[in-house]
C-alpha cells in the first residue's frame, strides 16, 4: 500500500525590512498608545469629572509624590486651622487661605479666614453662612454672646438676627479675643490624612501620568520616545502603501 505523497508547503515569503520593523514598531508602542488613551481621554472632560476639584486620598500614590502635612497648625476656640483646611473638632470643614481665629455666638461657631468669615454649626457638616469681608479681618473676639471683629478702621460686631456687620464704638480692652495655639508634632496627627488628601488632584494626577512626569526622568523619556515612534508609525504606514499600490 503506498501512502500518499503531500504536496509540498508552500514557502513562507519572508516580509521586507521595512513592514518587519513596522510591526515590530508597532507592537512596541501598542500598549503606551493605550496608556496614553486612558491617561489622556479624561482630561478631555475636566469640567464634565469636576477632576480639579476632586483629590486623591491614596496613601501609596501621596507618599511616591512625598506629599506630607504641614509641620504646623493653628487652633483657637474648637476650631483648627492645618495646610489651608478649617477643622471643626477633627472634621474638616472647608478650605480657607488664612485663620485669625474663632469665635462663638448662639450656638454657631464664626472663623475669621482672612477677607471671609465662616460661620459653621458644630452639629451640622459644612458652613452655615460665608461672608465676604471688607477687608481681612486682624482679629476676633466676644463681647457677651456677640461676635467682634477687628479692623484697620475699627470694631464691628456681628449682627445674630441679620448675620449684618455694625460699626461698634466700644473699646479693644472690653472684648475677649480669641487666642491661637500652635500645633506641632503629635498635636497634628488626627489632621494628617485630610490635610494630605486636599492637596494633590485627580486633574493634576492625570495629566502627570499622560506625560510620564509622575514616574521621574524615565517616564517622561518613555512616553516621548513612545509619541515619536508613533509619529513615525503613521509615516511609514503611508510609506509601505504607497509602494505598495
Amino acid at each position: 500500500m503506498t501512502r500518499p505523497v503531500r504536496p509540498p508547503s508552500p514557502a513562507v515569503r519572508k516580509l521586507p525590512l521595512r513592514h518587519r520593523l513596522h510591526r515590530t514598531a508597532g507592537v512596541a508602542t501598542g500598549l503606551v498608545l493605550l496608556y496614553l488613551i486612558a491617561t489622556g481621554l479624561p482630561l478631555q472632560f475636566t469640567r464634565l469629572l469636576d477632576l480639579g476639584g476632586r483629590f486623591v486620598d491614596s496613601p501609596l500614590v501621596l507618599d511616591w509624590y512625598g506629599i506630607s502635612t504641614p509641620e504646623s497648625g493653628w487652633q483657637s476656640n474648637g476650631a483648627t486651622y492645618v495646610g489651608g483646611l478649617v477643622f471643626q473638632g477633627e472634621r474638616p470643614v472647608t478650605e480657607a487661605d488664612d485663620f485669625q481665629g474663632a469665635a462663638s455666638a448662639n450656638g454657631l461657631l464664626a472663623v475669621a479666614a482672612g477677607p471671609v468669615l465662616l460661620l459653621t454649626d458644630p452639629s451640622q457638616p459644612g458652613v452655615v453662612e460665608r461672608m465676604h469681608l471688607p477687608a481681612p479681618a486682624i482679629r476676633i473676639g466676644n463681647i457677651g454672646d456677640r461676635v467682634i471683629l477687628e479692623f484697620t478702621d475699627g470694631l464691628q460686631s456681628l449682627d445674630p438676627g441679620t448675620l449684618m456687620l455694625e460699626p461698634l464704638s466700644a473699646n479693644v480692652e472690653e472684648v475677649e479675643w480669641a487666642h491661637l495655639t500652635t500645633l506641632t508634632g503629635a498635636g497634628l496627627d488626627p489632621y494628617r490624612d485630610a490635610t494630605r488628601a486636599r492637596v494633590l488632584s485627580l486633574e493634576r494626577l492625570l495629566q502627570d501620568l499622560h506625560s510620564g512626569r509622575a514616574f521621574g526622568p524615565v517616564g517622561e523619556w518613555v512616553v516621548t520616545t513612545a509619541t515619536v515612534l508613533l509619529a513615525l508609525l503613521a509615516l511609514s504606514g503611508f510609506w509601505i502603501w504607497w509602494r505598495s499600490r
